[in-house]
């Protein structure tokens, strides 16, 4: 019985979900992408297609998107990105893990006026470590426009920017 009651009392001293986090339900959602890759020593943006799926985890904490790309000239990639909330700092959390050895953490703030999500990431690549800036753009319910910058954490060169527009299934 004790244990009972402990479990009880445990559960009922969790802070509440941080109703921040509705801020990502836009996110959620099973997309199709299409845009342009450019990395350091191709003359010009190659085509890249992909899908991701984004969902919620840990009763509604975590936002998970698992995506797919064909990057073309430079093959297939798969990434993990993770969306929380930090409540000490006040602000999102974002991390990403891809099949090309990129790591990277960080935070992301939403413009409401825009209506655009401000990515900022450092972490490591296959290469160098790594300082990201991104931007997700809320045109709709169904669509969103984003980008994506690399450069080395010595803020250069810039060796890689993404560019494309995800479309909700």
């Amino acid at each position: 019985m004790l244990k009972r009651i402990d479990r009880y009392l445990l559960r009922e001293s969790l802070p509440p979900r941080p109703s921040e986090l509705d801020r990502l339900e836009t996110l959620a959602g099973t997309w199709n992408t299409e845009g342009t890759v450019w990395f350091i020593g191709m003359k010009k943006p190659g085509r890249a297609t992909g899908s991701s799926h984004t969902e919620w985890a840990c009763d509604k904490r975590f936002l998970i998107d698992r995506s797919t790309y064909d990057m073309g000239p430079l093959g297939p990639m798969t990434g993990i990105n993770v969306w929380g909330w930090d409540a000490q700092r006040h602000r999102f959390t974002f991390s990403w893990f891809d099949s090309f050895g990129e790591t990277a953490t960080g935070h992301a703030r939403y413009d409401e006026s825009a209506k655009t999500w401000h990515i900022h990431t450092s972490g490591h690549s296959s290469r160098c470590s790594v300082n990201n800036r991104g931007t997700i753009r809320v045109v709709d319910d169904h669509t969103l426009e984003w980008s994506w910058v690399t450069r080395s954490a010595w803020g250069f060169p810039k060796y890689a920017e993404y560019r494309g527009t995800s479309r909700r299934r």
